[in-house]
């Protein structure tokens, strides 16, 4: 969700299925060159979602199969549900994609391939949505109109894989201004009132934009220097400084664009990406494009260590004030505990563990580690890590059969449960709310995929563990989606 002060970077393991086909759509996007014609449904209530039953509480909200769910966190029960239809239906053969973005404690967005909802998140009233409509052979084709799309607290922003960019208002629907901008593609971040671009040129250059959020104007433009690695993720805007990964990395005043310090790497293929600023200091994981021969751990070509650092920048200077050891990344979120952040070991290992270390947030040095056994994999599954969160003084490590407990001060284990989880089950991604580990795993049934077939599926479930004793609480039967052509979002709380 864009306009908190962290990105979100890394996605969970399961999802990166979903982001391959989100590849290919994009890629099918940018080579065709079919004209869209776009019809707004502007501020059209229609009938709310089903309401089975009102409670005031954290609760989970997913979509699927073209509907949003509101789960209830406490026992599983659906709490309402959302038909969507789009009035141009995608053709799935090769991949479909639902989004999910929670705007603020009212509004839910939920990105279709073709049109985009608002919805209000106590009842899944749905308030507006805009629709792109395609001609009968446009609809033929196996792309998406809707990359995604971006908000502050006025306005809804829409990027279009034709290029172009819509400003809509939040609460109606209206339509403020369009343009196109990009034919190339951007990453947009929006905040206070301005639409922030990163956006490359036939040239290669990099550019990033500011754009006011009322008319569409551009307020100014900053070019980066052409020296190393870009970062695609788009910048984080934060007490009015824009930072944008990549190499350098810049910070620059977003009201003016003017820069105000940039940092570099020697080595031009690495860059700088995953940037969480807390309690005025810049973290930064550092990483590279390399094209590598063979397998990482086995007999191929080895990964050099040192490309994977966790680094840390005084905000108001961009003096480096430490960097990790080697080959480690900051864990996702990006959370400080007791002068602690929390690292992962980047290197696959030989002996099939995963690597966690406690650095002081000081001077990055190791306080603690942390090494957790995973269960054998062959060739012929899907294996997913550990599902790793941080709650108060506690780090909550999930596996297949184990639900492990540890104190954040010193590292050491306080509790194992085992959990009921069958084996060669893939799982992911977790999220962590009042007491109770969600996770949502999922069973691979039909053999090896092949691109427009219908025999492969995933059985999806959600499960919530207590964390006092491990124990379920409830599960969600998901059911079967085919892969690749039923859509399933990410799994949210709120």
């Amino acid at each position: 969700m864009q306009g908190k002060n962290t990105e979100q970077r890394k996605t969970p393991w399961f999802s990166h299925w979903s982001i391959l086909i989100t590849i290919i759509i994009i890629c099918l996007s940018v080579a065709s060159g079919a004209i869209i014609l776009r019809v707004t449904n502007k501020h059209t209530p229609t009938t709310g979602g089903t309401i089975m039953q009102k409670k005031a509480q954290q609760d989970l909200y997913i979509g699927y199969e073209d509907v949003m769910y509101r789960i209830s966190g406490r026992d599983g029960s659906v709490i309402w549900n959302h038909p969507l239809q789009q009035p141009s239906k995608m053709n799935r053969i090769i991949g479909s994609s639902m989004q999910v973005h929670m705007m603020n404690d009212g509004l839910i967005c939920v990105v279709l391939e073709h049109t985009f909802y608002i919805l209000r998140s106590s009842d899944g009233k749905e308030l507006w949505h805009y629709a792109v409509i395609l001609t009968p052979a446009q609809q033929a084709e196996t792309r998406a109109s809707i990359m995604d799309v971006f908000f502050d607290k006025e306005r809804v922003y829409v990027d279009f894989s034709s290029g172009e960019i819509a400003a809509m208002d939040i609460q109606t629907g209206s339509l403020k201004w369009k343009e196109t901008r990009f034919p190339n593609g951007a990453s947009f971040t929006a905040n206070d009132g301005t639409l922030y671009a990163k956006a490359s040129t036939a040239t290669g250059e990099s550019i990033l934009y500011a754009f006011d959020g009322a008319t569409g104007k551009e307020r100014w433009h900053f070019t980066r220097e052409m020296w190393g690695n870009t970062e695609f993720s788009p910048s984080i805007v934060i007490n009015g400084i824009l930072y944008d990964g990549g190499n350098p990395l810049y910070a620059l005043d977003a009201r003016t664009g003017k820069k105000l310090w940039e940092q570099r790497l020697p080595d031009r293929s690495r860059y700088f990406g995953n940037l969480h600023l807390i309690d005025g200091v810049l973290y930064a994981n550092t990483s590279a494009v390399i094209a590598t021969v063979g397998s990482v751990g086995g007999a191929g070509e080895q990964i050099p260590p040192d490309i994977y650092r966790v680094y840390a920048f005084d905000v108001q200077t961009g003096h480096p004030l430490w960097h990790s050891q080697d080959g480690y990344q900051m864990l996702d979120g990006g959370a400080i505990t007791n002068g602690l952040i929390m690292a992962q070991s980047a290197i696959p290992e030989q002996n099939q563990q995963e690597k966690f270390a406690a650095l002081d947030i000081k001077n990055g040095a190791v306080r603690w580690q942390i090494a957790l056994a995973n269960p054998p994999c062959d060739g012929a599954e899907i294996c997913g890590p550990h599902q790793v969160q941080i709650a108060g003084q506690r780090l909550y490590a999930l596996d297949y059969s184990h639900l492990q407990v540890f104190d954040m001060s010193n590292g050491k284990r306080l509790a194992q449960y085992a959990v009921a989880l069958p084996a060669k089950k893939s799982f992911g991604p977790g999220v962590l709310n009042n007491g109770i580990f969600y996770v949502r795993s999922a069973i691979h049934e039909g053999g090896a995929y092949s691109s427009g077939s219908s025999n492969t599926f995933w059985q999806y479930t959600i499960h919530a563990f207590r964390l006092t004793d491990g124990k379920a609480v409830w599960a969600y039967n998901v059911g079967k989606l085919r892969e690749y052509q039923d859509p399933i979002s990410e799994m949210y709380i709120a």
